[in-house]
């Protein structure tokens, strides 16, 4: 790097941090801000790694004109992206002067692992600073290096630097990485260029030593400066809350369950940093902010008294105390976002969870979030994200894909994570392959499955066919039904049972009040009645166990261990499953605060089919009176599978029983049953005969004897070749999310911000009571065009 000289020319400042907003210069010299509105440009497409980016520049420049008709003005890569990025960024802001967009450029940093996790490592610090390097040269075009693992190269011949806004280096810095850190080290100064840390810190120290290389870099090679800040989001942020422990706090208060994301045991800010009166372009801050996380927001008493424009809101309460912590320094929210899905991963009091949203419902969110940002007096909201994305992936499954890299090769309807995007990508060639509305086109092609319709009771329904196919996202089902016209099951029921370990694995006896067996075992079993869907699993068949927790004395969940389900004393025992989504926490001043979860049941009804009754995008299953069909798309997740690519079904090698695992099945199993809603026999698929406890190859007691035994096997296994990322099949799709923040982002400018009227946090006196919260009403409806019309 070349060192600064006296004679050395005043800097170019295009962009600057100012006041509340970072900044761009006008052809007259003065700076006018701008309000980010963002997108965080996403690029891994099913079944590829997220530094596996497609090389297409016309993709990008399609999605571009997407995004700017979006009314974005920004894009943040969180990363170095391939060539074809930049020049579709270049073409784009030249051939749309109009509606130019600003990027907002990013660097990954990877923290250092064992054997010492030190930031300070020299080699760590050479490759922190070699990416800083081909960032920094990218951006203005002049940039050639080779792939690496985990990053991607090529020339970069497109300067995009006349529409570079600032920096943002780094990721989401986690607290036992940073608590490592300080373990091995007490310096707590650096003193840079431009950029120092005094009395700080051992992480401040080494953030500003980051950031200062990059802007010292960017001078000496280009005499150019933009703003500059690393990346940083709730569970680093300054402040304290009581609602949180220490890990220490935690680990002893709660007997050892230690929550290794431990909300409140780092504080750090960019505030810390000494700038130099050279780098006129200044800092600013940056955060990660959704609604749903840390559990802090929900818990804080302050952020619970909290208004926003429509009404209580924890999320405007936070907002409002780190921009307080801020001051006038411009603070972005650099995402956020909500996923839809049938499942939250984690709630939250307005109902802006982690997931289980219509994509309906994450207009209402996403509307109100974008508000509480912009009345709060942030720099800008950036959206994450802009596509679906396969290879993410929540806490709730992590611990069970396996194998866990290959989770990117098949699509999870109920992970929360992989459904934020404006754009869906799913499974199915030009569209969907069952999209659930009778459509006998979608199964022209697919194959009976082996079995006959057997009448039990008279003029019994019958079971005329069962279709079977498979993609990347379910298992679907296509089941035929004739003499029969209760296509709400009010007074039916059809059971659907799923062998899928193998044939002495699982339940022979179905979920009550059926009287009836199988001849293979069954690991799932769908009861369709009173207009519902219910799955039911077998009692050894869990991801999670129920225990009785000692410290919240109450019921709570935790991962239950692989295990083959015929060393099991309580196989035949059914449970509807559910998911903790909060687990309990205890504050530092003894609060306790009780876990939270959610039940899967009922699985949603409807149709993939755009105005159509019942209509959703989460729907697993329907029925349609004019096929005389009922079909059902059952997610890999909730058939055991962990990676259906390769048939994997969770299980554990029994030399190492302890260990979460999987292991290879030979396919799927399908039986029927129609019942009354007692529970009486009307007509069973693919066969039956009647059970005989004195058969001598019997594994079932005496209490079955005479028992109807549906001849599950007889409808033969259904199986698949494994599948690889050549295989994929995919579509996309707009949600309604993007025209609804369209439309938002090109007139939310009109609406006089809360911020302008004096400081919006409002602090409360010590020993306020937690308010109760009310139970959830129906998604707030926010309209936006009435706010712009009160503003005349």
């Amino acid at each position: 790097m070349l060192a600064a000289t006296e004679s050395q020319a005043a800097p170019d400042v295009p962009t600057r941090a100012g006041e509340n907003f970072l900044e761009i210069r006008q052809p007259d010299g003065s700076y006018k801000p701008i309000f980010v509105k963002g997108m965080s440009l996403s690029a891994a497409l099913p079944g590829k790694h997220p530094s596996e980016f497609p090389h297409d520049e016309q993709l990008f420049r399609d999605w571009l004109k997407k995004l700017a008709d979006m009314n974005c003005n920004v894009i943040r890569l969180y990363t170095i992206l391939p060539p074809e990025v930049y020049r579709a960024l270049r073409y784009h802001n030249t051939t749309y002067p109009d509606q130019t967009i600003w990027l907002i450029q990013g660097c990954w940093v990877t923290p250092p692992t064992d054997p010492d996790y030190d930031f300070w490592g020299q080699k760590f610090n050479d490759e922190v600073e070699l990416n800083s390097r081909h960032a920094v040269d990218l951006v203005y075009g002049n940039a050639n290096f080779d792939d690496r693992p985990g990053w991607t190269g090529g020339r970069y011949d497109a300067d995009v630097s006349p529409w570079l806004l600032a920096w943002l280096w780094g990721r989401e810095w986690e607290p036992d990485d940073i608590e490592r850190f300080h373990e091995l080290t007490n310096r707590r100064e650096y003193k840079g260029r431009y950029i120092s840390a005094i009395d700080k810190q051992p992480i401040d120290c080494w953030l500003a030593k980051m950031c200062d290389y990059a802007v010292s870099y960017e001078m000496d090679q280009y005499n150019k400066q933009h703003p500059i800040t690393y990346s940083s989001w709730p569970v680093t942020d300054p402040m304290e809350h009581v609602s949180e422990s220490k890990l220490s706090v935690n680990s002893a208060e709660n007997e050892g369950r230690v929550d290794i994301f431990s909300s409140d045991t780092i504080q750090m800010t960019v505030k810390d940093f000494t700038v130099s009166p050279d780098f006129k372009a200044g800092v600013y801050a940056s955060y990660h902010i959704y609604p749903y996380w840390p559990d802090f927001f929900d818990n804080e008493v302050e952020y619970s008294l909290c208004k926003d424009r429509f009404g209580v809101s924890n999320y405007y309460g936070y907002l409002t105390h780190l921009k307080e912590h801020y001051g006038t320094m411009p603070l972005l929210v650099a995402e956020y976002g909500l996923p839809n899905g049938p499942m939250p991963a984690h709630k939250q009091k307005q109902g802006l969870h982690h997931g289980g949203h219509s994509e309906e419902e994450v207009i209402d969110g996403m509307e109100r979030l974008t508000y509480d940002i912009w009345d709060s007096g942030c720099a800008g909201a950036i959206v994450f994200a802009w596509i679906d994305e396969w290879f993410k992936k929540t806490w709730i499954w992590a611990d069970f894909y396996d194998p866990w890299d290959d989770r990117r090769l098949w699509y999870n309807q109920y992970d929360p994570e992989e459904n934020y995007g404006m754009i869906a990508l799913l499974p199915g060639e030009g569209g969907p392959n069952n999209t659930l509305s009778g459509n006998d086109a979608e199964w022209e092609d697919v194959s009976v499955l082996p079995g006959d319709s057997v009448a039990v009771a008279d003029n019994a329904p019958v079971i005329t066919s069962v279709k079977a196919m498979h993609d990347e996202g379910w298992f679907h089902l296509r089941i035929r039904l004739d003499n029969f016209d209760d296509w709400d099951f009010d007074k039916t029921e059809l059971s659907i049972g799923y062998d899928i370990l193998d044939r002495l694995g699982g339940n022979f006896a179905w979920p009550g009040p059926l009287k009836f067996l199988s001849d293979s075992g069954l690991e799932t079993v769908v009861q369709i009645k009173s207009g519902q869907a219910y799955m039911y699993q077998t009692e050894t068949w869990r991801f999670w166990r129920p225990f009785n927790d000692e410290v919240s004395k109450s019921i709570s969940l935790g991962e239950a261990k692989p295990h083959y389900l015929q060393m099991e004393e309580n196989r035949w025992s059914w449970f509807e499953p559910w998911v903790e989504t909060n687990i309990y926490r205890l504050g530092r001043d003894g609060t306790f605060f009780p876990s939270q979860s959610f039940k899967l049941n009922p699985l949603p009804r409807g149709t993939l089919i755009e105005g159509q009754p019942r209509y959703t995008q989460q729907a697993i299953w329907n029925s349609d009176p004019d096929s005389k069909v009922v079909e059902i798309r059952m997610p890999w997740i909730l058939l055991g599978f962990v990676g259906p690519h390769q048939r994997r079904v969770l299980q554990s090698d029994i030399d190492e029983p302890s260990k979460n695992s999987s292991v290879v099945t030979d396919g799927i199993g399908v039986g029927l049953a129609m019942s009354s809603a007692r529970g009486d026999a009307l007509a069973v698929w693919p066969g039956m005969d009647v059970y005989d406890a004195d058969d001598p190859n019997s594994i079932l007691s005496s209490q079955f004897d005479g028992w109807n035994r549906i001849l599950t096997s007889k409808s033969g296994i259904y199986t698949w070749d494994e599948w690889g990322v050549e295989d994929i099949r995919y579509h996309g799709r707009i949600k309604p999310i993007y025209y609804a923040m369209r439309d938002l982002f090109g007139s939310i400018e009109q609406v006089r911000p809360l911020w302008k009227d004096g400081p919006q946090r409002q602090p409360v006196p010590d020993g306020t009571e937690m308010p109760e919260t009310p139970p959830l009403a129906e998604p707030l409806k926010i309209d936006h065009a009435a706010i712009l019309r009160q503003q005349n």
